[in-house]
Formats: structure tokens, sequence, C-alpha cells
């Protein structure tokens, strides 16, 4: 068999592509990039739960809009909003 028969050429990248891939945050992990505080996910629970009005509930998730969490972590925390509300609301399910 002759050398290189059957083999493929290797496919070099687009220009610019490798630089792309670059971590533009070099101190931090590219896996934690979007990690969000455990202590403020904990406080903006705790906060929910506590949460004596509808009025104080808005200034919750207007905090939460600001943090810019996960998506996971966002979705847990508009549950938990939105039992509050209809725990304040009177709401049974």
């Amino acid at each position: 068999m002759a050398v290189g028969a059957g083999c493929k050429r290797a496919r070099s990248l687009p220009r610019g592509y490798a630089k792309s891939l670059e971590n533009p945050h070099p101190n931090v992990c590219p896996r934690d990039r979007y990690v969000m505080d455990a202590s403020l996910y904990f406080r903006l629970t705790d906060r929910i739960d506590g949460a004596a009005s509808l009025e104080e509930l808005a200034a919750i998730e207007a905090e939460i809009e600001r943090t810019q969490p996960h998506l996971m972590e966002r979705r847990a925390l508009e549950r938990r909003l939105n039992r509050r509300e209809r725990a304040l609301n009177g709401v049974t399910m």
C-alpha cells in the first residue's frame, strides 16, 4: 500500500477561527462563566419566601433581571416567584 493511500488530507480551520475560540475572560473558567453566586441565589429565595406584598415581589423580580442568572437558576427563581405571587393573591391550585 502506498504511503498516504486512503488517508484524507487534514482540513485547516478558517482564518481567525482559533482566535474566536480563545477565552475572553482568561481568569474565569468557561464552565463557571454563567454560574450564579450561590449566596445570592439563596438570599433571593429567602426574600421571595418572605415577601409580604406584590410590590416587594416586583422589586425582587427586577433584581433577578439585573443579576442575569443562569437559565436553570432563573427558571427555579421564576417558579418560586409564581408560587409566592399565587399565595399572596390567595389562589390555590
